[in-house]
């Protein structure tokens, strides 16, 4: 599925503006749905592989965080 569940997420999003009468909103959703799908196109198979051909999963080691 890649980065595609955010279109998703944006076109629930906007249901429940134009459901609540926030016209407003709804438009500025319908905008961002569309600026978000040409981004994630223009991506290609790259929307979900990082630099080393691997899953962009955090490499971040949260254990070796540490407080002071």
């Amino acid at each position: 599925m890649g980065k595609e569940w955010i279109l998703d997420v944006l076109t629930d999003l906007k249901t429940f503006a134009a459901s609540n009468d926030l016209p407003d909103l709804e438009r500025q959703l319908e905008e961002t749905r569309r600026i978000a799908r040409a981004e994630i196109t223009s991506l290609g198979e790259t929307a979900t592989r990082g630099f080393s051909g691997r899953d962009n999963v955090s490499q971040f080691n949260i254990g070796a965080c540490r407080t002071r």
